[in-house]
């Protein structure tokens, strides 16, 4: 019977602590969805591809 009763009481203590982290509010959405990671590096390969493109159509 005491093993019934601590098997409950634990069941029961972790039932409560999940039940409390499911009935938690979600964030609000963002206003501003996330876009492409694109920075200079990325413009700067660009600029180098449409360069060497220029110089093999020159040859």
């Amino acid at each position: 019977m005491k093993k019934l009763l601590t098997l409950l009481t634990f069941f029961a203590f972790n039932l409560s602590f999940f039940m409390a982290e499911v009935m938690a509010q979600a964030p609000p959405p963002s206003s501003n969805p996330p876009g492409a990671p694109i920075d200079g590096f990325v413009s700067l390969l660009l600029m180098a591809g449409v360069g060497y493109g220029i110089r093999e159509f020159k040859k």
